[in-house]
């Protein structure tokens, strides 16, 4: 007799069986109930280790003994005519049927019903600023930077979900109790605390609550040195994590790639951060000189680094800086982050670059890499998510963030303004009105306002009254908006002096306004701007070089090439100037539209058109920036789509007035951007009728009517 096949005659494969699939459903109601009850992470792993250890005694058990009609016989002592083996083969089998249909209805349970039901809020939790209990009541920004280390140091665990510190922050100073506080954010633990810094003393306070029973599941006070911070930080985070129940080594609980270990460096990045969150050109310019100031005391803070290109990006739109300083500085840092070892923020800059210098297929890559590993940085999600190429898809990605980080007035922005290019105006609307009642009149609700009302209604009037009604610092954008929609309503003299105070407040803004200049320029000539205006208009404090480009541009809009080439003469130019004039200068895509349609075949048209990547990344994967004049025209010159396609697309986009290209629609009937409409009468009865029912009706004179083509 073989040894496998005495295994099966004393059933001992049979007990294994059993006992193994018994072991398994006892694992799974034990982590099921732990959580509930509190039980400590420690008692789930001595379950498993008593049931392994347990399984060869069974083995054993099973081949050493027999059960008889008498009781239990050792197998040697039971005369094969009178063992029942089979008989108890048969009871084994049934118990084994048994097990296993428990354990199938378990899965079932947990699957289909648990899994339903408490998936989206199981470890799941929300980290509130911690409130500041200094002498002076002037550490509010410290309080705000250790939440928010400790919320990103639970993030990176990737063991639960971690509500952003967007929608977290909201509740700052709030009063509302915390259960509501965690239905809203819909999690099932809220981390709240307070931080009392005198000097170099410090004294963090943390609890955590769970949400349903508002019962502290714990609390700890550290009492420290400013010099400690991180290692409190990071044992607040490993002590959070073992009170939720998760298997996490203190090794996991490591500090931000790329962070300081000077605590003065670090008080200068924390609050630098906190005015960099508020976007506006004051906040700016101030975050950046304390970044700095954290970059002299550790060079090596790459973080910190990181954090500063990111705020020259948004000082790009919200002012305060010099767009040449902007460009310079950005790229300084961005060299000086490649020593650095990798984390998501250096891979964003990294991404962002890529996208300057036109390498699409990188700038995906890196920005795709950060998204996951970082889904929850506030940066990385909105830059991500600006990437989607189809409206639908990018809609559903939106959508999903307001339910996660519904505080995120970007995500909303955004979300607000894929409804609006998608004539979902009823979702709009909504998304509006809701974002109003939670954060009141902001910058980013009255840039949901006037798209709402200048680039999907087009009510000129209705969007400079909101404008005038802000009481806030706008952004560049806006401001561009305000002086193209004075032009429009035919407000010439309010047009004039709202734009001069612009440009001397911000004077690094006025390449925004060529569109306006342009409309200027054709007012003039046309004679219809007065004597005093006309004076104003000469006034204005803009460069002669810069008044240069803009009356080459407003030629250029008119379809005339001659002032262009009597400035750079392309066609004496060598291949690579040639290609660099056009990657690093707008004006060139209004030119070589110009020629193209005029068949101009030349070599160098032919070989310079396939190298423009000016726009390649912003109009490729950007379904509302494709909508742009900047965009059409790039579009128009590199064919990618044939023209009863690209028609289609164009019709489409000229409905929705993009903010970022305000001015331009005054050029519709001329603008090289718009030839491939021009060259059909049905679009061209499109444009005449969009054109007719708005800016025609209060300012008819400032629309070009006739190209020189």
């Amino acid at each position: 007799m073989t040894f496998f096949t005495e295994l099966r005659r004393r059933n001992v494969i049979k007990v294994a069986s059993v006992y193994l699939v018994t072991c398994w459903l006892i694992i799974q109601v034990v982590a099921v109930i732990a959580p509930a009850l509190h039980i400590p992470t420690v008692f789930a792993t001595m379950v498993t280790i008593v049931l392994m250890i347990g399984f060869p005694f069974a083995c054993i058990f099973a081949w050493a003994f027999e059960l008889t009609p008498q009781g239990l016989k050792l197998t040697g002592e039971v005369d094969a005519n009178e063992s029942i083996s089979n008989q108890t083969g048969s009871a084994i089998n049934k118990a084994l049927v048994g097990a296993l249909v428990l354990a199938v209805g378990f899965i079932a349970v947990d699957k289909l019903y648990l899994e339903s039901v408490a998936d989206d809020k199981a470890h799941s939790i929300a980290v509130l600023p911690f409130e500041d209990m200094s002498p002076d009541r002037s550490q509010e920004y410290f309080g705000d930077g250790i939440a928010e280390e400790i919320l990103n140091s639970l993030a990176r665990t990737n063991a639960m979900t971690v509500i952003s510190r967007t929608s977290s922050f909201r509740y700052k100073g709030s009063e509302h109790d915390i259960r509501k506080i965690g239905a809203e954010l819909n999690v099932n633990y809220v981390l709240e605390g307070s931080v009392r810094k005198d000097k170099d003393q410090l004294r963090i306070t943390a609890q955590l609550i769970e949400v349903e029973s508002g019962a502290h599941i714990w609390s700890q006070t550290y009492d420290r040195e400013l010099t400690s911070i991180f290692a409190v930080q990071d044992e607040l985070t490993y002590a959070i994590t073992q009170a939720l129940q998760l298997n996490l080594l203190p090794d996991d609980m490591s500090t931000t790639v790329g962070m300081t270990n000077n605590p003065e460096a670090y008080e200068l990045f924390v609050e630098a951060r906190e005015l960099s969150y508020q976007r506006n050109s004051t906040t700016t310019r101030k975050a950046i000189a304390l970044f700095d100031q954290a970059l002299a005391l550790d060079p090596d803070f790459h973080l910190a680094r990181a954090q500063l290109y990111a705020t020259y990006m948004i000082a790009a739109e919200y002012g305060g800086i010099q767009a040449e300083e902007i460009e310079e500085k950005a790229t300084q840092l961005f060299w000086q982050l490649q020593a650095a070892p990798d984390f998501p923020l250096k891979w964003l800059v990294i991404s962002q670059q890529a996208q300057i210098e036109n390498q699409v297929d990188t700038y995906l890559r890196l920005i795709t890499k950060a998204y996951e590993a970082a889904p929850n940085d506030p940066l990385i999600q909105n830059v991500y998510l600006l990437n989607v190429q189809d409206i639908d898809t990018s809609i559903s990605e939106r959508e999903h963030v307001l339910k996660t980080n519904p505080a995120s007035e970007i995500n909303r922005v955004n979300l607000h303004e894929l409804y609006l290019v998608n004539k979902q105006f009823d979702r709009a609307s909504a998304l509006r009105k809701d974002s109003k009642r939670v954060f009141g009149e902001t910058l980013n609700v009255l840039w949901m306002d006037v798209q709402y009302l200048y680039a999907a209604k087009r009510d000129i009037q209705a969007t400079i009254n909101t404008i005038k009604g802000f009481s806030g610092e706008t952004s560049s954008s806006i401001r561009a908006l305000e002086v193209s929609s004075l032009l429009y309503g035919n407000q010439i003299d309010a047009a004039l002096a709202t734009l001069n105070d612009y440009l001397q407040e911000y004077p690094e803004d006025i390449e925004l306004y060529s569109y306006s200049y342009a409309s200027l320029l054709h007012l003039q000539q046309k004679g219809v701007l007065n004597e005093s205006q006309a004076v104003v208009f000469e006034k204005l404090p803009i460069p002669a070089e810069t008044r240069e480009l803009g009356g080459i541009f407003y030629q250029l809009l008119l379809g005339n090439p001659l002032p262009y080439e009597h400035k750079y003469n392309p066609a004496n130019l060598t291949r690579e100037q040639q290609t660099e004039l056009v990657n690093s200068n707008m004006l060139s895509l209004y030119y070589l539209a110009i020629k193209k349609r005029q068949g101009n075949e030349s070599a160098w048209m032919t070989a310079v058109i396939p190298n423009i990547l000016f726009f390649n990344a912003t109009c490729k994967n950007n379904v509302v920036h494709a909508t742009a004049s900047w965009c059409e025209i790039y579009f128009y010159l590199t064919d990618q789509t044939d023209s009863s396609e690209r028609l289609v697309d164009q019709s489409d986009a000229v409905e929705y007035w993009n903010l970022y290209d305000s001015g331009n629609e005054a050029f519709l009937l001329t603008s090289p951007a718009y030839y491939t409409m021009h060259d059909s009468s049905d679009s061209n009865a499109q444009l005449q009728a969009l054109l007719s029912t708005s800016i025609e009706q209060t300012n008819p004179e400032i629309i070009t009517r006739k190209g020189l083509d």
